[in-house]
């Protein structure tokens, strides 16, 4: 097989001497943007070490640059596209002007403006007008740079004159009749988040965007979220319930615009609200709100793949089962017999066995549990590195080297993270966002916040491991709220900004993080209804 550097080095021997030039000229314009491409990554570079972020950490932002094609790799794009297109112009110029060789003596060439697209002020003005060849090498010849447009430029001269002063092309939505069978690509999370506000949605899908494909699908794979509030006096929360006094009678306000059709409360969007809930942000313009999304969308999917019932039925489920487990019983075995409380009219609260639909989710949620469970054992078993561990990854995310006075006993002597390490930096230069304060959440939900007393040497140590709700929310709300709260936090860890923040979640609880990817696997094959 022949070498093709042979083949180009052929080729380029019997090159005229104008097609040599040519192409000499074009190598050289891409040479240029290259340059610059390298000159724009190395800025970036150092701006990044200078700020303190390491290797890994840099790797990543220009990683995330070319995945959502951010300033540095869209100029370069938009730089080569312009180079390509330049180049063709300029090619078929060439080889226009070698055809004609002037026109045989009629050396009248017509500025012709190709439409389709916007035509720029420059371009539109010449169009139609006539001029030698040398006037318009001098003056500026299409796609040679002169123009606003410069590399974008698609208009030609026409020698003979037999072309209009502007020429039709289809536009973009005349191409789309014809191209029936290429329809754009949608963007499956507007499909996701359809409520009637409209900022909100486009909010939802922007905390979601650079979400894995894997979880996209699963997205796409759950019910709607038809119903977004945008209220700052309710805080940021979800709720199955329509009414903020659980009965009806007083609807949420943030709420109440999008559901009242003509003064009239709608039944299907309450009936909708009571199967799958609704979701309130306090405060979307926030720099905090995108990673508050990613929380509460947390519970919107926890909701609607486990809940069965209410709360006090997810309690009892997950109280019976630990029984029935230390006696042997597998999930199935206690499914076979599970049971939870209906009320029917006129015979009021009966028990009744489970669904095949809701065994299936129960089944998903014990399986959760064990893994929660595993984890707080774990805290229970060593209290005092767990409880370390998230207030030296709190404060020192938090404050850097500036950590207060009455915080410096929480990290005094603690040496697992320092301040050169990436997590750490990620969190400091995201401090507005509340990055680890949804990680030392977490640590809060699995522990519950309550004290674990030790004894160490001849003192009797009280540690609280975590922190975000206070120990009062879970004691009132049990074990389903301590799980409610683990599941949004592990939501918001797989699509925060950073990798770093799931990698730690897989390093130090890595019950929770199989459990979390498995749990997506089964949504996408199907498994969970």
């Amino acid at each position: 097989m022949a070498d093709p550097l042979d083949q180009i080095t052929r080729l380029a021997g019997n090159l005229s001497p104008q097609l040599e030039s040519f192409l000499a000229t074009e190598l050289e314009k891409l040479t240029y943007d290259v340059l610059a491409f390298q000159s724009m990554i190395n800025k970036e570079v150092a701006i990044m070490s200078a700020g303190g972020i390491g290797s890994k950490g840099v790797a990543d932002a220009i990683r995330a640059d070319l995945k959502n094609n951010g300033r540095v790799f869209s100029t370069f794009k938009n730089n080569v596209k312009s180079g390509v297109v330049g180049a063709n112009t300029g090619a078929s110029r060439l080889g226009q002007k070698q055809i004609y060789d002037k026109a045989q003596g009629q050396d009248r060439w017509l500025w012709v403006a190709v439409g389709g697209h916007k035509v720029c002020l420059d371009c539109d003005a010449r169009a139609g007008q006539v001029n030698t060849y040398s006037y318009w090498e001098k003056n500026g010849l299409p796609s040679s740079g002169w123009s606003v447009c410069k590399g974008f430029c698609y208009c030609v001269l026409d020698p003979v004159g037999n072309m209009d002063q502007k020429v039709k092309v289809p536009t973009a939505e005349e191409k789309k009749s014809i191209l029936k069978s290429k329809k754009p690509k949608e963007n499956i999370l507007e499909k996701v988040f359809k409520s009637e506000n409209k900022s909100m949605n486009k909010r939802f899908i922007n905390a979601f965007e650079n979400a894995s494909p894997k979880f996209k699908e699963v997205l796409s794979k759950l019910p709607s979220l038809k119903h977004i509030g945008s209220s700052g006096g309710s805080g940021s929360f979800f709720t199955n319930s329509y009414s903020s006094d659980g009965f009806g009678r007083r609807i949420y306000g943030t709420l109440s615009k999008w559901i009242r059709k003509k003064g009239v409360v709608d039944q299907d969007s309450v009936q909708y609200i009571k199967k799958h809930g609704w979701i309130n942000i306090k405060n979307p313009t926030s720099l905090r709100a995108k990673n508050t999304i990613r929380h509460e969308h947390g519970h919107f999917i926890h909701h609607n793949l486990h809940h069965v019932g209410n709360f006090a039925d997810m309690n009892k489920h997950i109280e019976m089962y630990r029984r029935y487990k230390k006696l042997g019983y597998s999930y199935d075995d206690y499914l076979e017999q599970a049971t939870m409380d209906v009320w029917m009219k006129g015979r009021g609260k009966i028990e009744r066995l489970l669904t095949p639909n809701e065994r299936k989710k129960i089944k998903s949620y014990l399986q959760f549990d064990d893994a929660c469970q595993s984890v707080a054992n774990k805290f229970a078993k060593n209290p005092k590195k767990y409880s370390e561990m998230a207030d030296e990854l709190r404060y020192k995310s938090f404050y850097g080297k500036n950590i207060p006075e009455w915080a410096q006993h929480k990290v005094k002597g603690l040496n697992r993270f320092s301040l050169d390490d990436d997590l750490i930096k990620f969190f400091n230069a995201n401090v507005d966002s509340e990055d680890v304060g949804y990680i030392y959440d977490l640590f809060g939900a699995l522990s519950g916040e309550k004290y674990y007393h030790t004894l160490e040497g001849i003192k009797r140590i009280s540690r609280q491991i975590g922190g975000g709700h206070g120990r009062n929310y879970y004691k009132k709300g049990g074990i389903q709220m301590q799980h409610h709260e683990t599941f949004a936090n592990l939501t918001y860890a797989y699509n925060a900004d950073s990798p770093l923040v799931w990698n730690f979640v897989k390093q130090e609880m890595p019950e929770l993080a199989k459990y979390f990817e498995e749990l997506m696997d089964e949504v996408i094959e199907g498994k969970l209804p």
